[in-house]
């Protein structure tokens, strides 16, 4: 490789003779049909780097090409610690490996499978650029930092079920060209804006809360963008779920008022009438019982208002008809079925508003009641 030289670090330990040349070129070469004698000088060689680095500011294996990998169970523990542009050439097994300080392997290369199952990153993880050619299990990982999944390539599966993102989980740009698992994890902020997933399973996921450590309600506070709840609801829509479909467009309706009212509002402010309205009628078009509830108080209130509190109990046990005239679409429009008579304009307000929420009933009942 052109550029499997430029770990600086690992370059001037060669210059001061603390690497010999054959233990510096044994880092970077390739390790295709590496022996156990090699593998074994090679994990040698590997310990002697890190104790070199035992008083440096990070542990630096950039650019190290890595044979099979195996540090099942261990605890990183004092320094943060880079594997940036390194090549996994065979299984990588991280399998309940703890990172207590920053992990970066930004621009690193999986060629075979990696394994980091129950592994924990108590800080900042780095896999942007990355590259996973075979399956990559990320299962029941808990990132307690930052995870930074920009622009990474996912080439088969990969597997985020059960994992806890407890801080800002950042897949912009990255592109899963099979089917990308995660379903069960829970995330305090997930950024998917211009991620490219040919398949996708996001069933069950859950909010996460980082002040209680816990899994909550999904909610848009657990998204920085419209465009991240619009990626998972295309990928439910696709998949014929309307049911979780239509959560995540609430979702994201909600984040695109966010967004309007944070822009300049005033030239925005029709459009957010209209948005919050809709929010507030029909939860974005998606519950007909609520815009149920607000025909019938509606209705309520325009018979109070016009026939006052009822006084005889013939009156009250006639309110439900007389509700039901009045929001009855088959009746609205006769000229006779207006309440305010002699008062054309209150009676056009009246049927207008009446008129609007039958309309969203129906839109909010289809919408329900599509396959699911």
């Amino acid at each position: 490789m052109g550029s499997k030289y430029r770990n600086e670090t690992l370059r001037a330990f060669r210059k001061e003779g603390k690497l010999t040349q054959e233990e510096y070129r044994r880092l970077f070469e390739e390790k295709a049909g590496y022996s156990e004698e090699q593998e074994l000088r090679f994990s040698q060689t590997l310990q002697k780097v890190i104790d070199l680095q035992a008083e440096a500011a990070q542990v630096s294996l950039e650019m190290v090409q890595f044979p099979h990998f195996e540090y099942r169970q261990f605890r990183f523990g004092t320094q943060p610690l880079s594997f940036a542009h390194a090549v996994f050439a065979h299984k990588s097994n991280f399998e309940e490996v703890v990172f207590a300080q920053e992990v970066s392997f930004e621009g690193a290369v999986f060629l075979d499978k990696a394994y980091f199952y129950d592994a924990t990153f108590e800080r900042k993880a780095t896999f942007t650029s990355a590259t996973f050619e075979q399956k990559v299990y990320f299962r029941r990982v808990k990132f307690l930092g930052e995870a930074y999944f920009l622009s990474t390539t996912f080439r088969e599966k990969a597997d985020f079920r059960d994992t806890v993102f407890a801080a800002e989980a950042r897949f912009r740009g990255a592109v899963c060209k099979d089917l990308i698992q995660f379903s069960g994890a829970s995330i305090a902020r997930l950024d998917l804006e211009t991620s490219r997933f040919d398949d996708a399973s996001y069933l069950h996921l859950h909010g996460y809360d980082p002040q209680i450590q816990r899994s909550t309600l999904l909610s848009s506070r657990h998204f920085p963008n419209k465009e991240s709840a619009r990626h998972i609801k295309a990928h439910f829509e696709k998949q014929n779920n309307i049911t979780e479909a239509n959560k995540y467009f609430v979702i994201e309706q909600s984040l695109y008022l966010d967004e309007l009212r944070s822009e300049d509002w005033w030239s925005h402010k029709g459009r957010i009438f209209t948005v919050a309205l809709h929010k507030l009628i029909s939860n974005s078009g998606t519950s007909w019982i609520k815009v149920l509830f607000w025909l019938l108080l509606f209705a309520l209130t325009v018979l109070l208002l016009h026939d006052g509190i009822p006084q005889s109990r013939e009156a009250l046990l006639n309110i439900p008809n007389r509700a039901v005239e009045l929001i009855n679409p088959m009746l609205i429009f006769k000229r006779d079925n207006t309440l305010y008579e002699g008062q054309d304009f209150w009676g056009m307000v009246v049927r207008v508003i009446a008129m609007y929420l039958i309309y969203q009933f129906m839109m909010a009942f289809r919408q329900d009641t599509r396959r699911k």
